[in-house]
């Protein structure tokens, strides 16, 4: 499904998963501050969701008498993000102080 929509919104049609090449040649063209910031964002995030993983346990509950609702937290391997263009170019911009192409 995350082909079909990078394909209709974003008109992408290459790799989903990257090889460790590819992503250290697309690594050398960010620049060093740009880097920084996003190490720095990525801190705040991992902080933030270790702190909220202990807060997050498995439960069911009975809604109304028959109803069992609840939820179950189960890891996973490797998950994706799509972004599309517009947001990404408007980080940037907001980011850098520039526009892109």
């Amino acid at each position: 499904k995350a082909l079909e929509y990078a394909a209709k919104f974003d008109n992408y049609d290459g790799d989903i998963v990257l090889t460790d090449e590819a992503i250290t040649a697309a690594s050398e063209l960010v620049p060093d501050k740009m880097k920084r910031d996003i190490e720095f964002a990525h801190a705040n995030v991992k902080k933030f969701a270790e702190a909220q993983k202990s807060t997050v346990s498995d439960f069911e509950t009975e809604v109304v008498p028959g109803l069992i609702a609840g939820q179950k937290a189960i890891p996973v391997n490797a998950a994706g993000w799509r972004v599309s263009r517009r947001l990404l170019r408007s980080l940037y911009t907001n980011l850098c102080g520039f526009r892109t192409a």
